[in-house]
């Protein structure tokens, strides 16, 4: 137990050990003053910020005790434990933190190296968040490294310090033996920690991950992050995504990646998106997303504002840094673009309801989801593309996107919170000089499809459906094969098989009594447009057989081409909008 002469006063102490981490098991320790309570009640947070729905982190945490013997303790729900002080000055608790998810969102521990995530690692004291804590380290003795994205404690040993619990759950720490790689960028010291082997040229990796900086930095002018600001980047044999902090960002990538140019750009635009997310959503915000109730979800129809604008900037960062060209550029538009008018769901849901439901849709996805739901990344992204080129075209290139995150990171610094919808398109409105309800409503409250044609004529770009001239056989399902059987993985909406009663699961045996080979593709292929076809499918081991209209595959591939002989005006509005130089 921490000894009483060694705590700070008026902090929460949080030590951290590996005495099992062969186990994969962290132990953590937490000593608080009682302040005369009669009992302190311990909580596990239930999700991570920045990745919306509920993870129960507490099925994790083992061993639960009391240093001290004689106070009792009960487990109250699924996530809280309470102590009873007895009149003790300091209560003293421990538990065990079972870590064995390579994540950005979750903690490991092996003799090799740990990374704990906050969240999934640190209870908090309820009623106290708001006190500072210290935190301490006993890592194990071969283990070179600890690196956290929080201020040292100078007089002691592997000990750090932040001001409040938010702090704590937001600063994942790595301890191990890393290539640790340097550089600056907004006047601000860089650290990228590669945790794990990757086939990486560590003088191209700091290159690109300082051009990406540079070009964040000048759209906001400043460099917000304190001491420094940290990559965490796992090098892994499968998985990938990102996760934001408020000084650092964790980043998944296979290590295979960095020698395939096309892997690679992709895990850069994971980089730059991850880091835009220091100004965007860690500063900039819905006012929902911060400070957070770790207990239960926090609801927000702004989660398109968080990631949409992100996702729109991750890609357009690249090309300004010169990583992406316009061509590569155009194409990861189109592909997004194509994305979102060949789900269903678009028809179904808007961008606020898949704001508000991503607790229990976007992370919860099933076979059907494509029919009822949208991300709110993908639409997000679009839209903020309409919202830029829109303001482009009203300011006559005065005005750009880049000047509304400014205005909305300057109402960050002043107000010191979050911005409510009605603020958010204040700000927006009083940025460019006129207003955008009808926008808002358009493209965020309904469904309404995005005139795309319409905004990006503005810069003298359309686009242009490369399938329109190649008519393709269709019932309306996706299938693979499985185990030597044809399956149905997706019906699709309001398609003649869904109409004809197909359903996921089902077996597709035959097409007008000729056995399909394989998963089935070739076979509905050679079908005619506008025919009727015997589908014979076997259900709970039942065969039968409908008729089912072949329909012409709706599916879209735009591409984005420029228009014939562009005007003065579209040129400069392009050259604007790319580059973001008036």
């Amino acid at each position: 137990m921490i000894q009483s002469k060694n705590l700070v006063k008026g902090a929460i102490h949080y030590q951290i050990s590996f005495p099992n981490a062969n186990l994969h098991y962290a132990t953590v320790q937490i000593t608080a003053e009682t302040k005369g309570a009669e009992h302190v009640d311990f909580s596990m947070p239930v999700w991570t910020p920045g990745s919306y729905m509920v993870r129960e982190f507490s099925q994790h945490v083992d061993s639960f005790f009391v240093k001290e013997d004689e106070l009792e303790t009960t487990r109250l729900n699924k996530n809280t434990w309470r102590v009873n002080a007895n009149g003790k000055d300091l209560v003293s608790i421990e538990y065990e933190v079972y870590s064995f998810t390579v994540s950005v969102r979750h903690s490991y521990v092996d003799e090799q190296y740990a990374f704990i995530h906050g969240v999934s690692t640190f209870m908090c004291i309820n009623g106290r968040e708001d006190e500072k804590i210290v935190l301490s380290f006993d890592p194990l003795r071969h283990w070179k490294n600890i690196e956290v994205a929080l201020p040292k404690n100078p007089d002691r040993e592997n000990s750090f310090h932040c001001e409040n619990f938010d702090l704590l759950a937001d600063s994942p720490v790595a301890l191990g033996n890393f290539e640790v790689l340097t550089y600056e960028s907004g006047n601000l010291p860089h650290r990228v920690i590669m945790m794990g082997n990757g086939h990486y040229d560590p003088v191209k990796i700091v290159e690109d991950f300082k051009k990406i900086g540079d070009v964040e930095v000048e759209i906001f002018k400043e460099h917000p992050s304190s001491p420094h600001f940290i990559h965490f980047v796992q090098n892994v044999e499968s998985g990938g995504g990102g996760l934001e902090h408020l000084n650092c960002q964790t980043s998944q990538v296979v290590r295979t990646a960095y020698k395939d140019e096309e892997k690679y750009v992709k895990f850069l635009g994971l980089i730059a998106h991850e880091q835009f997310h220091l100004w965007n959503v860690k500063r900039i915000r819905p006012i929902e997303l911060g400070p957070f109730n770790y207990n239960e979800e926090n609801y927000s129809k702004q989660l398109w504002v968080a990631e949409g604008i992100t996702s729109y900037y991750d890609d357009l960062v690249l090309l300004r840094s010169a990583i992406h060209t316009e061509d590569s550029y155009f194409k990861e538009i189109a592909s997004n673009i194509n994305r979102l008018q060949n789900t269903p769901g678009r028809k179904f849901m808007s961008l606020e309801e898949s704001s508000l439901t991503a607790w229990i849709k976007f992370y919860r996805s099933n076979e059907n989801s494509g029919n009822t739901a949208i991300s709110y990344y993908n639409k997000g992204m679009l839209v903020t593309m309409a919202l830029d080129l829109e303001i482009l075209q009203r300011t006559n290139g005065e005005k750009s996107m880049d000047d509304v995150l400014r205005a909305l990171y300057a109402f960050y610094k002043k107000e010191d919170r979050g911005f409510t919808i009605e603020e958010f398109w204040g700000i927006v409105e009083n940025t460019v000089g006129s207003a955008f309800g009808d926008f808002y409503r358009k493209y965020v409250v309904s469904t309404d499809e995005i005139d795309y044609n319409l905004y990006l004529n503005y810069v003298g770009i359309q686009l242009e459906d490369e399938n329109s001239d190649k008519p393709i056989p269709w019932l309306g399902i996706a299938t693979k094969e499985e185990k030597g059987r044809c399956m149905i993985t997706s019906v699709t909406a309001e398609s003649s098989g869904l109409k004809a009663g197909l359903s996921v699961n089902d077996e597709l045996i035959a097409l007008n009594n000729f056995r399909v080979s394989g998963d089935g593709k070739d076979d509905i292929k050679i079908l005619t447009i506008g025919a009727e076809v015997a589908v014979t499918i076997a259900r709970n081991g039942e065969i039968s057989t409908v008729k089912v209209m072949v329909q012409q595959d709706p599916e879209v591939k735009f591409k984005l081409v420029s228009v014939d002989s562009p005007t003065e005006e579209q040129a400069k509005l392009k050259a604007v909008w790319l580059s973001n130089r008036p």
